[in-house]
């Protein structure tokens, strides 16, 4: 289901690009109970397609990925779309070299909770009320 919780408006529009289809699953899954529309793909490539066919409000991207890595996905998109928030998932061992600084970054492994409050964290800045994304109110 695209949108979330029924009778819900999507809070916000979100490409998830990740090669893993069980990570890919999972985090569409927690975003969408979030109430986020998503959209997911498995790859570099295919997020730049998607990127050609809809608006996104955040690009959600695993770094280490076949025929377009994350960093490159993430240096192409923000040439691109400059104003479009980019959250990175990086393995245990961090990410190759240290990302721009309007990037955002978790770590795998991640909860449900965490994703959730790296997009928030990442929408905030662009207008996003983070207690509808998250479910909680800020401390």
């Amino acid at each position: 289901m695209v949108g979330g919780r029924k009778g819900r408006r999507p809070t916000s529009r979100i490409l998830v690009v990740e090669d893993d289809g069980a990570v890919r699953e999972f985090i569409r899954r927690a975003l969408e109970l979030q109430g986020h529309a998503v959209t997911a793909v498995e790859d570099g490539g295919r997020a730049l397609e998607a990127l050609d066919l809809a608006e996104y409000d955040l690009l959600l991207s695993d770094v280490v990925m076949p025929r377009l890595n994350g960093i490159a996905l993430a240096e192409q998109v923000s040439h691109e779309r400059p104003a479009l928030p980019i959250v990175l998932i990086a393995g245990k061992n961090g990410m190759p070299h240290a990302p721009a600084p309007a990037w955002r970054m978790i770590t795998k492994p991640f909860d449900r909770l965490g994703i959730c409050a790296a997009v928030a964290d990442a929408l905030q800045g662009y207008g996003a009320d983070p207690a509808a994304i998250t479910g909680r109110e800020p401390r």
